[in-house]
């Protein structure tokens, strides 16, 4: 991140393997935050390959992707890459998800059929203190211990 007292750009990686899902993901992203550059990887092999050459400040990542799961991506990512946060966008809601994707070292959960204004607070939340769950989530892995 930034350390001037200028705005920065903030560096956004989306990590999805569905075209339409990204490219709309990032035009909401672009028109809510002004100084946030939003990059796509549609595979983890190809976000690796991009954070290798451009830093990037948060990771958007879904759980079910071909050749590479979300999953690896985090460990991968959290390993090798400590600084970098990483926010899941994922279909599943079941809280095994979200509890595995966190060990991993994922610091953000949000699913698919969430708002669109829950997902700007994430990612606002992410870039500001680096975590951030639904709170709908939080109420299911509450009620299932």
């Amino acid at each position: 991140m930034c350390k001037t007292l200028q705005p920065c750009d903030l560096q956004i990686l989306i990590v999805d393997d569905h075209a339409i899902f990204r490219e709309g993901l990032r035009r909401l992203l672009e028109s809510a935050g002004r100084h946030w550059v939003v990059s796509e990887a549609d595979s983890g092999l190809q976000a690796l390959e991009m954070l290798r050459t451009h830093p990037m400040d948060l990771l958007i990542v879904d759980l079910s992707m071909p050749v590479m799961s979300g999953l690896d991506l985090i460990k991968r990512v959290h390993a090798e890459y400590p600084g970098v946060h990483l926010l899941v966008l994922s279909l599943h809601a079941e809280e095994q998800y979200a509890l595995r994707a966190l060990q991993a070292g994922a610091r953000g959960y949000v699913t698919k059929d969430s708002a669109a204004s829950e997902l700007i607070t994430a990612v606002r939340r992410m870039l500001e203190s680096g975590s951030y769950v639904s709170a709908r989530l939080v109420g299911r892995v509450i009620e299932g211990h």
